[in-house]
């Protein structure tokens, strides 16, 4: 359906691997990324997030307990591609 991916965090865990075979299902593009994929995203390895968001316009998130963020930010610092993706 849609030309860019969606990124789903967390793809290899029990809610984002559900998220991401149902999109999949309904014919969307997706960005599962973990700790261990490639790309790879990692809260605590802010140079893992903005390769996981580039080309992303649409993203499920699931912050982990204890990590603060905010929806203009996604807790990173703002990019042209973190704003694109947290809209």
């Amino acid at each position: 359906m849609a030309g860019e991916p969606v990124l789903v965090l967390g793809a290899t865990g029990r809610t984002g691997r559900r998220v991401a075979a149902r999109l999949r299902v309904a014919g969307e593009t997706v960005r599962g990324v973990a700790r261990g994929t490639g790309p790879a995203f990692d809260w605590a390895q802010p140079q893992t997030w903005e390769p996981a968001l580039a080309g992303v316009e649409r993203m499920y998130l699931m912050a982990p307990d204890g990590v603060a963020w905010t929806p203009r930010s996604c807790g990173r610092p703002s990019t042209s591609a973190s704003a694109a993706s947290c809209s």
